[in-house]
């Protein structure tokens, strides 16, 4: 979990869940639906960087979250799924599920079995100094899972 400014901005967690709950919850069915769940805040508190966060909170700046992944021993690397969003005038802490059905990746492509580490950026594009990024997941992807 890293995010910066440090002490201001820090992307939490990213967490994988496939959607028929009745695998553990980041192996997926190849073809499955799942979701994903990122989660970030900012600290008003900061003594450096506080007023700053409280100020682009409260102007409700748009947020941008990529996760990715990268294949462990040959498959798929790329964007898993994107959002946008805008921060909410009072409100640090979010949590932002990203849902892909079935499967399909943006543009069309699916994930194959394997192994897959699993990475995201949060980012404040009106602030591009203001990112936080976290790579600590691994999926599996399994045919009949």
């Amino acid at each position: 979990m890293s995010g910066q400014p440090a002490g201001a901005f820090n992307l939490l967690s990213i967490s994988v869940e496939d959607a028929s709950a009745i695998n553990p919850p980041n192996i997926i069915g190849l073809g499955d639906s799942f979701t994903i769940t990122v989660e970030f805040k900012g600290n008003p508190a900061d003594q450096t960087f506080g007023g700053t966060w409280t100020a682009i909170r409260n102007l409700a700046q748009p947020y941008q979250i990529i996760v990715y992944a990268e294949a462990i021993g040959g498959g798929y690397e790329g964007i898993l799924a994107r959002t946008t969003g805008n921060l909410v005038v009072g409100q640090d802490a979010y949590s932002v599920n990203l849902p892909v059905t079935n499967g399909v990746l943006p543009g069309g492509t699916t994930l194959g079995n394997g192994l897959y580490l699993v990475g995201a950026t949060v980012q404040i594009p009106s602030f591009p100094q203001w990112v936080g990024y976290v790579q600590d997941t691994f999926v599996q992807v399994a045919t009949g899972a």
